[in-house]
């Protein structure tokens, strides 16, 4: 169980406000918990916030090459800032 309430007021996640838009949930091919076009919960993301674990321990052998470590560097961030 995740507890994400801290998320309603943060960006795309405020239309979580809204119970019909709430409602709408599905569950991607990929395991991803989706609302509409914006928000998508991934498996691992939502894996490595109760168990505290980085991205590096989830995915030891993701290693980007020196061209893609700037991308590599946006998702960690992505997973540092939605699951502070």
């Amino acid at each position: 169980l995740i507890n994400l309430s801290s998320l309603v007021e943060r960006g795309v996640f405020a239309t979580w406000r809204s119970r019909a838009f709430f409602k709408g949930v599905r569950l991607a091919e990929n395991g991803a918990v989706v609302w509409g076009e914006d928000i998508e919960l991934c498996p691992d993301a939502r894996y490595m916030r109760p168990t505290r674990k980085s991205v590096k321990e989830v995915m030891p052998k993701l290693r980007a090459p020196e061209a893609n470590t700037h991308t590599l560097n946006i998702l960690r961030n992505h997973y540092t800032d939605v699951f502070r």
